[in-house]
């Protein structure tokens, strides 16, 4: 289709790059001469063709090359940088002289004190030992909370604390390894009109998966509710725009639309009638459903599943998502209290939060990849719990734990003042049941007297 469309690529550029300087010498001799320095930055983020194109053109300037980047930044694996790009460099170019820069004008010594130690248990890696030019501050702080709750109580009200000791909002960043973690969070902070914005992507609720699950609990808390109806009904194999509105027309005006649900399915195809059956037993068992997170859970058995894997992609990422709805549904005693309060909060059909303060000042969230590069004031690191930071799918990668303490060093440099580092010791499976959780290994490795423990009730 590309050659058709006489169209290339990101990664049809740097191939055929390549392939041009390779195949045809004279390319690569007036290419590689015109360029008398040549300077690459964040070299660790580079890939194995990006590395190979630019060393090609210094094979013919005489080496005359510059590359810049910090190894313990190397976060990108699963986008295909290579770490070993920079860290061969000096292997790869003989005679290359290495500089550290270890002054650093961002955190206090007591945050540097804390990832200088955690970085140095990395085997592979240039080694450095950063140093402050800030005075002294606080050591970071270690919350263990009791749940995912209490952590989000906690980031709130802490926030909320900094705020009235006058630091802006947008001075203080929350981060997390992946974007599920959030969720709660995001909850709390809509609850207490703390305006905030999301760099990991969308709103947690403005998500499309999100949404659906969301529109099989508005069909049966409100059997009237056409938007909704239309939403889940496209989920169906076989069922297009033409059968969902015949569907719609055949129960909209019934005394209950979902007594009539099975009869108004007659016309549909035989391909079609094992997958509605099994749609009408699906709604008839949220309507039995004793609690809101009963009702996620019952969705997420469902052939939603399949629905979520074929529709969209990163779907065991989406599937991560739609467990943490089902914690935050937990919360609520009824599912008209949680798509009411949703409603109200104004996230469910992608509302902003206080509008008044929302071009001014906002509380960034942001998953720890999104926030390299940037600093706040203060940083909070959500979920620092075995089984959620390291990622238990990054660690079955090659060097993975190594990777992950990048991340986790990536995310404790971008605190200048105060770093706090939660782990919950409760977490939730849909279902409800509780599972006990220790912390993250990147903090266990750590000694004890790199920080402080304090308890979740510090902040009022």
């Amino acid at each position: 289709r590309k050659l058709s469309a006489n169209a290339m690529d990101y990664d049809d550029l740097l191939s055929n790059w390549l392939r041009l300087l390779r195949e045809f010498p004279q390319v690569l001799e007036l290419y590689g001469r015109k360029f008398e320095h040549i300077l690459v930055d964040e070299y660790q983020d580079t890939n194995l063709l990006q590395a190979e194109i630019v060393e090609l053109l210094a094979s013919k300037n005489g080496r005359n090359i510059m590359v810049v980047g910090d190894d313990a930044q190397s976060i990108y694996a699963f986008r295909g940088a290579r770490y070993e790009n920079i860290l061969r460099f000096p292997e790869r170019n003989p005679g290359t002289e290495v500089f550290k820069l270890e002054i650093t004008y961002r955190s206090t010594p007591q945050i540097l004190d804390l990832t200088n130690a955690s970085i140095s248990k990395n085997r592979n890696q240039f080694h450095k030992t950063l140093r402050p030019t800030r005075p002294d501050g606080p050591k970071p702080f270690l919350v263990p909370v009791e749940d995912v709750y209490e952590e989000a109580r906690f980031v709130a009200g802490r926030v909320l604390e900094l705020r009235d000791e006058g630091v802006p909002l947008n001075r203080i960043g929350v981060l997390y390894r992946a974007h599920s973690h959030s969720m709660v969070l995001q909850g709390e902070l809509a609850r207490r009109g703390i305006p905030y914005e999301v760099r990991s992507g969308l709103r947690f609720f403005e998500q499309a998966h999100v949404k659906d699950v969301l529109a099989y609990l508005r069909v049966v808390h409100n059997p009237y509710d056409e938007v909704a109806w239309r939403r889940v009904l496209l989920m169906i194999p076989g069922i297009g725009n033409v059968r969902a509105a015949r569907i719609w027309e055949r129960i909209r005006g019934s005394s209950d639309p979902l007594e009539e649900l099975e009869g108004a399915g007659d016309f549909l195809p035989s391909y079609v009638l094992p997958s509605w059956r099994r749609f009408v037993e699906d709604l008839t068992a949220l309507r039995k459903a004793r609690s809101p997170g009963e009702s996620v859970e019952i969705v997420l058995n469902s052939d939603y599943r399949d629905y979520l894997r074929t529709a969209y992609d990163d779907p065991e990422s989406r599937l991560e998502d739609l467990y943490q709805l089902a914690v935050l549904a937990r919360q609520y005693g009824s599912l008209e209290e949680f798509l009411t309060q949703l409603v109200l909060l104004g996230e469910l059909y992608g509302g902003e939060l206080r509008p008044d303060l929302y071009d001014r000042e906002r509380l960034v969230l942001s998953s720890v990849h999104q926030a390299k590069g940037l600093e706040w004031w203060a940083v909070f690191v959500l979920r620092m719990a075995e089984g959620a930071f390291p990622s238990p799918m990054a660690l079955r990668e090659d060097e993975g734990e190594e990777e992950e303490r990048r991340v986790f060093y990536v995310a404790t440099t971008r605190a200048q003042q105060e770093l706090y580092l939660l782990y919950p010791i409760t977490d939730y499976t849909p279902s409800g049941s509780a599972v006990l959780m220790g912390p993250s290994r990147f903090i266990g490795e750590l000694d004890e007297d790199l920080y402080q423990v304090v308890s979740s009730e510090m902040a009022g």
